[in-house]
């Protein structure tokens, strides 16, 4: 399969400027390996978080309310609500949209587990969907093939950063009466069209997990400009009651809460975005710029002009298993892509997948991150080069 068919048209985008520096706290364990990824704390994290602990009030409070008002603010959304996990958020954003039990959800086929997850912990079947190797994302034109009577919600993963293709998705949403939920997991900061991912959709939802741009150790944000949805969540985050000081519960809900010690860490973190959003986009460019020659190596489309960064650097390469074994042998820990959701032992299902089932085989993250010195992307460079027998 040759790089025309993968990804058609390339963006190759200039050099971005570097206009934030963040000096990270020094590690105490001597690290040999140059890691995939690694979350970067400040001595200000540190601050943030130790002021809550003195403080005493560590349960969702004031530090959860200064977040998400921040978070509205900036994506210029209605509502945003914290919980204690990217797939929690997930979950609690189809319950509120209407997802019940022996519903079904469409899902992209190459994606991380745990957006199937959140459709079974609601009850309801993940209908998987190939992708397009353009974009890694969902192929809008198999979603009419994919609807039955049953179907109740899309769930479109805008993988690493790249926007899904939300008009044809809304399109179909519109015409079937459903539901679209964002998993923009992968995506705080990048846009489409001047919108932020997250937004387009009836909920959005974001993961702070320690592999994202930003993180609150674990939690997850959900995006919604419907009053509706949001009461929903609120109440099935936090026992079926819409205030906490209120001890009346006229519907079922969990224990699905923020904590304020998250709270404080997000919003410390939440302070580098700008300039951890230009370092990805200068990461994936210098890789671009030194590999995109090699034939055993395709980048997937990125046009920075859109909106998008790539949260992490990806390509598709030949000899994937290979090459990853050779880079761990000097010190190089890069991570082959998601098993295609297809593959995986409790979603097998029948169908043709062979775009994922592709992808799944050859893509690769390469080590970048607010971490990565630009010598430590050249020394991975050299390394590809060399295994793939250029200079």
């Amino acid at each position: 399969m040759t790089k025309d068919k993968i990804c058609g048209k390339i963006f190759p985008p200039e050099e971005p400027k570097m206009d934030i520096t963040v000096k990270t706290l020094q590690k105490q364990i001597p690290i040999s390996k140059l890691t995939w990824w690694e979350p970067q704390f400040t001595e200000e994290d540190v601050k943030a978080v130790a002021d809550v602990i003195r403080n005493g009030f560590v349960n969702e409070g004031k530090k959860t309310a200064e977040l998400t008002q921040r978070m509205q603010k900036f994506f210029n959304v209605a509502y945003v609500l914290a919980t204690c996990s990217g797939t929690i958020a997930l979950y609690l954003a189809l319950k509120a949209c209407g997802v019940e039990e022996r519903d079904e959800v469409l899902v992209p086929d190459l994606t991380f587990i745990a957006t199937a997850n959140a459709v079974i912990l609601c009850g309801a079947k993940p209908i998987l969907v190939n992708i397009r190797l353009s974009d890694l994302n969902i192929d809008p034109n198999q979603l009419k093939s994919s609807i039955t009577k049953r179907t109740k919600a899309i769930l479109p993963v805008h993988i690493n950063g790249r926007c899904a293709d939300m008009d044809a998705i809304q399109s179909v949403t519109k015409e079937y009466n459903l539901a679209v939920i964002e998993d923009a997991a992968q995506g705080l900061g990048s846009s489409y069209k001047g919108k932020y991912l997250g937004t387009f959709g009836d909920a959005g939802c974001i993961s702070l997990a320690p592999t994202k741009i930003i993180t609150s150790a674990q939690g997850g944000l959900i995006f919604t400009n419907r009053q509706d949805i949001y009461e929903k969540v609120v109440r099935l985050k936090d026992h079926g009651r819409l205030s906490r000081s209120w001890n009346y519960h006229p519907e079922i809900g969990f224990n699905f809460k923020f904590s304020d010690i998250y709270a404080a860490l997000t919003n410390a973190q939440f302070n580098y975005l700008p300039g951890r959003l230009e370092k990805a986009k200068h990461d994936w460019t210098l890789y671009y710029n030194a590999l995109a020659d090699l034939p055993t190596v395709t980048f997937i489309e990125t046009d920075f002009e859109k909106g998008t960064v790539p949260l992490w650097v990806d390509a598709l390469v030949e000899d994937r298993e290979g090459l990853i074994e050779s880079l761990k042998t000097q010190g190089i820990d890069c991570r082959p892509f998601w098993p295609a959701i297809h593959t995986q032992t409790p979603y097998h299902q029948d169908g043709d997948f062979s775009n994922a089932a592709y992808a799944a085989e050859h893509g690769i993250w390469f080590p970048s991150g607010a971490g990565k010195t630009d010598e430590d992307i050249q020394y991975v460079i050299n390394a590809v080069r060399k295994y793939y027998g250029k200079k």
